[in-house]
């Protein structure tokens, strides 16, 4: 026998013996990928439904299936399963009772601020959660704790509605907190964690403080010191899922761990991931986003571990089904249903895109993945936020792959920066600023490009146009045969005629400033300019983030007169995002603001605009404004 037909014969059995191994597995498999993605759902809507079914009934369901090999009712189990543990937590759900407070808490979240004050989540001595508020010398001292602190408080309780927000985050009271006492900082591995967390914190110090939030979101998730400007840009670009913990995070992690992870025995090798995957989810806060990505990660460390490699939609929907099991009011967490959208769209929809673009495969990869997670997500951001721009789309392209290095560097080079003398840790620490640097101007780019804000009539109708021409223009087939002569004409006119629709429908919601006086979300009066006079924003007592974001939807780059009808801390931090998204000329302010660089209306003044004669004038602490409208 040559030696040829010898190693055919060896690869034949070799193949003969992989395709029985992988046959031999998926027989083993109680159910197919797309079983698997259906139990996930059916785990999901149970809890949502929370009908209080007897918890004994949905195992009793499993084990039966299991045992009999039925999908059905194993997939009748995991909605019986899903509906007892959701309703087994909304009868947990109590409010706290109204009235003062002298105990022991633990701090569940690092504190943020928020106005002229700060809050944290905070945990009761018997276990329930209460949003933590504290202003002026209390304020300062909850500003110094860090989660995992225990330190003994006192104030008022007052109990909380128990809408989708509070029971994602299972808060069931508000507490005021009068005074904050000596914090006792946590030991033992939690200390190891919160010692690895300030290093990375020691190597964003080295940033320019303008940059250090922005870092520190892409490394770690931690955004709470963001300025409010910033992070509209970033909300206004579809670039503000890069600042939450994903599993992108937790794919660089585990690739700088790669060294030591295989150094290990494969066995030792697991532990030393879950303990990797555990401390890195305590660091980053176990936000929903955070548990989904490290969940999925240890699922596959363990299929790996096990010799049983699973498909990614598997391993997702797996995760998914068990964190809700465990904790069945993260259907409620905004974070987690984007986090599980997008993650079902990039393993679901982008291969199919990426195998249907023209191009470099490296290209045509990266835009099938934004695309993909852009579509998943978007009914989610239409329904809760309001129309989705597509500028999010070359503004992913552009930032995804400089935040995935800010990412690896903060992981790794980051760290020892932090650890050196300043002027060497500020060297190496100089590609993480152009990097951070970067991302800044992605973002402010994407909120200047003239392109649409689809809401949901919008966005299917694109859709719809944009899928008609590309299945028209691949090859539609007639009669068996490819179409050629006068039917290729025709096919390619249609083809062309859905694509000029579909560029109609968007150039319709391609935002514009208004041109006539305007009442903006967020409390904010816009009066254009025209005709040698200036454009006015009023900003009301209750403006905040909302504002910023109908300032960037609407296009409104510059403003000439901004007038502070408040002068406090609130209105101040209001002004800053404003002149931050928008240039802004001269901004007007009542007697003893705290707003920077405005000028103080002492008396009444008159305002020639567009829209008439506007009078801003001082009344105590604030300024009325009249005419205009």
């Amino acid at each position: 026998m040559s030696r040829s037909g010898g190693g055919a014969e060896v690869e034949q059995l070799a193949s003969g013996m992989e395709g029985a191994a992988r046959k031999r597995r998926e027989e083993e498999r109680y159910l197919a990928d797309w079983q698997v993605l259906v139990l996930s759902a059916l785990v999901w809507l149970g809890a949502s439904l929370a009908v209080p079914v007897p918890l004994a009934v949905g195992v009793g369901l499993a084990a039966a299936g299991l045992a009999a090999r039925r999908p059905t009712l194993v997939l009748a189990a995991a909605l019986a399963c899903g509906s007892a543990r959701g309703a087994a937590s909304e009868a947990n759900y109590q409010p706290v009772d109204g009235g003062p407070l002298a105990a022991t808490v633990a701090v569940i979240t690092d504190p943020a601020p928020s106005g002229a004050g700060w809050h944290a989540d905070v945990r009761l001595a018997d276990g329930r959660r209460v949003d933590a508020w504290a202003y002026g010398p209390a304020g300062a001292g909850l500003s110094r704790l860090t989660a995992g602190d225990k330190v003994p408080v006192s104030g008022r309780l007052t109990p909380l509605a128990g809408d989708g927000w509070a029971r994602a985050r299972h808060l069931v009271g508000r507490l005021a907190v009068a005074e904050v006492g000596q914090p006792r900082h946590p030991g033992g591995p939690r200390a190891l964690v919160e010692r690895a967390r300030r290093a990375v914190v020691a190597g964003a110090d080295l940033l320019p403080e303008a940059q250090r939030p922005l870092y520190l979101g892409l490394v770690i998730g931690d955004d709470r010191l963001q300025p409010a400007g910033q992070r509209a840009r970033f909300r206004a670009a579809g670039l503000s899922h890069l600042l939450a913990v994903s599993g992108q995070n937790v794919a660089f992690l585990l690739a700088v761990a790669r060294p030591l992870l295989l150094a290990a025995g494969r066995r030792s090798r697991f532990a030393l991931t879950v303990a990797l995957l555990a401390g890195f989810a305590a660091a980053t806060r176990a936000e929903p986003s955070v548990l989904r990505a490290t969940a999925t990660a240890g699922l596959a460390a363990w299929a790996a571990t096990t010799g049983r490699p699973q498909s990614g939609r598997r391993l997702l929907a797996l995760a998914v089904a068990g964190l809700v099991l465990v904790d069945p009011f993260l259907v409620y967490s905004v974070g987690f249903q984007l986090s599980v959208a997008a993650s079902g769209g990039i393993l679901l929809v982008s291969p199919a895109i990426a195998s249907r673009l023209p191009g470099p495969a490296p290209v045509a990869e990266a835009l099938a993945v934004t695309l993909a997670a852009q579509l998943a997500v978007a009914p989610l951001l239409v329904g809760r936020f309001g129309p989705v721009s597509l500028a999010s789309i070359p503004a992913n392209l552009l930032a995804g792959w400089a935040a995935g290095a800010v990412m690896t560097w903060g992981l790794s080079v980051g760290v020892v920066a932090g650890i050196l003398p300043d002027p060497l840790g500020v060297a190496l620490q100089a590609p993480a600023a152009g990097l951070v640097w970067w991302l800044d101007a992605v973002a402010s780019w994407a909120t200047r490009l003239p392109l649409p804000l689809l809401d949901a009539g919008d966005g299917l109708a694109v859709v719809a146009l944009l899928a008609i021409a590309v299945a028209v223009a691949a090859g539609v087939r007639a009669q068996g045969g490819p179409i050629c002569g006068a039917r290729r004409w025709i096919f390619a006119a249609g083809a062309t005629v859905a694509v000029l629709a579909a560029t109609v429908v968007a150039a319709t919601a391609v935002p514009r400033p208004p041109a006539h006086p305007t009442a903006l979300a967020g409390d904010g009066w816009w009066i254009p300019g025209g005709a040698g006079r200036p454009s006015v924003l009023v900003v009301g007592p209750d403006a905040g983030n909302d504002l910023l974001d109908a300032l960037l939807a609407h296009r409104i780059g510059r403003i000439d007169v901004v007038i502070a009808t408040r002068g406090g801390a609130r209105a101040a931090d209001a002004v800053a995002g404003v002149t931050d998204v928008s240039a802004a000329g001269v901004v007007l302010a009542p007697p003893q603001h705290r707003i920077r660089g405005a000028k103080t209306v002492g008396q009444p003044l008159g305002l020639s605009t567009a829209a008439g004669l506007l009078t801003v004038a001082p009344d105590g602490s604030r300024l009325t404004v009249t005419g205009g409208r």
